[in-house]
């Protein structure tokens, strides 16, 4: 029973749309209102429809526009809607990962297990009131300068508070300006996750950007190629930046890099806790 397709999954089967003439192919079809419910609902709220999107689906109003519009918007306004949509950013982001990423302790003392709980607190407060506390562009994700922060964060990215916060307190602050932490790539938590643990990864930053954000796909490592960045002549100091430009002129390697890098190049001002810095290995 439980193997069953139609246990395990939500089946759409769909009917033909009677505004289409059945004569004149191609037939076109459309959900039912039962099928668009539970669309609806599952989307929405990570649930089965409620009572009242069941009546909807029951007297067919969810075969209009209009009517799906209604539903929607109520679906929306409900709590429920938060957690779930919270819990796609998550995913979006890889922020369930955070608690896991490690540092090197004797180079970022401050990286503790709150910190994290805090970068992690501030993404999730950026997406919530983007989505559901005010009508927003979501493009402010990208952009936004406004931070919740609490004394951990606010310290990490250099803001001084009027006075301490109580334990657990947060507040909304600019974040500072010459910093240009602009919206979720500006922000300690993905920039600690898409780091190695002593150093930048503008490989790892890059490939988040083109496959978490523009969507594409980044093709794995042909077989046989060295991931592994060649260790810096002794007599000769380099950035990471550098290093990285030299590794990626080898040709097995340059195909993907040159999808990934020159997107993680311009976050190499963030280290790899995400704070402001303007030297890497003693060079700018």
């Amino acid at each position: 029973l439980i193997q069953s397709p139609d246990f395990a999954f939500r089946v759409e089967v769909g009917e033909p749309d009677p505004d289409h003439p059945a004569d004149q192919p191609p037939i076109i079809w459309r959900y039912t209102s039962d099928e668009m419910a539970s669309r609806l609902s599952y989307f929405i709220w990570g649930t089965s429809p409620d009572p009242e999107l069941q009546r909807a689906a029951d007297d067919g109003s969810l075969l209009t526009d209009q009517g799906v519009r209604t539903q929607t918007t109520r679906l929306l306004n409900d709590p429920r809607a938060v957690p779930h949509f919270m819990s796609y950013f998550d995913e979006l982001i890889g922020l369930e990962f955070l608690e896991t990423v490690s540092k090197n302790a004797e180079i970022f003392p401050t990286y503790s297990r709150s910190l994290r709980a805090s970068m992690r607190a501030e993404i999730n407060a950026l997406f919530s009131a983007v989505a559901f506390e005010r009508d927003a562009d979501f493009r402010e994700l990208l952009t936004s300068d406004r931070s919740s922060v609490d004394n951990e964060l606010a310290a990490l990215y250099g803001v001084s508070l009027e006075a301490p916060l109580p334990p657990g307190e947060r507040v909304t602050i600019t974040l500072p300006p010459d910093q240009a932490r602009g919206g979720i790539l500006g922000r300690a938590a993905p920039l600690a996750l898409f780091s190695h643990a002593t150093v930048n990864s503008p490989t790892f930053r890059g490939r988040f950007v083109r496959s978490g954000l523009l969507c594409q796909d980044v093709p794995p490592p042909p077989e046989g190629a060295v991931a592994e960045l060649e260790e810096a002549p002794v007599d000769e100091v380099q950035t990471l930046r550098e290093r990285l430009e030299q590794h990626a002129t080898d040709p097995q390697c340059a195909g993907c890099h040159q999808l990934m890098d020159p997107l993680g190049y311009p976050l190499e001002r963030f280290d790899p806790i995400g704070q402001w810095r303007d030297l890497d290995n003693g060079l700018p």
